[in-house]
């Protein structure tokens, strides 16, 4: 909640799930809107990719701002502040991790791969090798994601890192985190199989909306279902809350 002086203002419920998808469809349309340059028609698979980085930072930018001021008692100076450190939080996890790391990993496996394929023993272990990393990283990604945005949210909000609450949340940030990377990977992988851009093919075929639609409907779905996920995970919290602005409120 907000503090102006002496008086309390807390966050509603509806303006905490707000925010999130207001930032989401914001930035959806300012894509779509506005001319981003001509990678976005010559290579609509890594448009998509960029277009659902640009997204989740914005959905993790307002979940987290909207998230901290709601669940700690911050004063109204204090909201510039988390939102800068809420800014920073997201582009470090976005860009610094998610995206750095899976650029790393999708050159390793090419290479990879075109080695696999001009060796004369074949693949034999190493391709099972591949498909573990493949798989794997995207996993330890989401867990790490996860682990970073709940204890931090605790830590703000002075509440016990070490609870079942905790571990609650931390499983419902996982599973959002983990839905936001089966979408951008899987758009991704979908738009170059579908239209055969990973052979080569031209992507004229390819209509110049797909990217935007497809990447600005995924961060909708992933962002409410996330926000839906970490209520459900704050039953007991939210009762309690309600029971201390009740009390709070006859005793003025």
């Amino acid at each position: 909640m907000i503090q102006l002086g002496r008086r309390e203002f807390p966050i509603p419920l509806w303006l905490w799930a707000a925010l999130p998808l207001a930032a989401v469809l914001y930035v959806s349309l300012d894509l779509s809107f506005t001319s981003r340059g001509d990678l976005y028609y010559q290579q609509p698979d890594r448009s998509f990719l960029e277009m659902m980085s640009q997204l989740g930072t914005a959905a993790l930018t307002a979940f987290l701002l909207a998230d901290l001021v709601r669940r700690a008692r911050a004063p109204w100076y204090g909201v510039p502040l988390l939102y800068a450190v809420s800014t920073a939080a997201a582009v470090f996890l976005v860009s610094d991790v998610i995206r750095q790391s899976l650029g790393t990993v999708t050159q390793f496996v090419t290479g990879a791969v075109m080695m696999l394929a001009a060796s004369t023993h074949g693949a034999g272990g190493s391709g099972i090798v591949l498909i573990v990393v493949t798989a794997a990283v995207p996993v330890l990604l989401a867990i790490a994601v996860a682990l970073f945005i709940t204890i931090v949210s605790r830590i703000v909000a002075a509440l016990p890192p070490r609870s079942r609450d905790m571990w609650r949340e931390f499983w419902a940030n996982l599973v959002g985190a983990a839905l936001w990377l089966m979408i951008a990977i899987g758009g991704y992988v979908a738009l170059r199989s579908s239209y055969g851009l990973a052979l080569g093919h031209s992507s004229d075929s390819v209509p110049k909306w797909l990217p935007y639609a497809g990447a600005g409907f995924g961060a909708i779905v992933a962002t409410a279902l996330h926000l839906l996920l970490v209520q459900r995970s704050r039953r007991a919290e939210t009762a309690l809350r309600r029971f201390l602005q009740e009390r709070v409120r006859r005793i003025n």
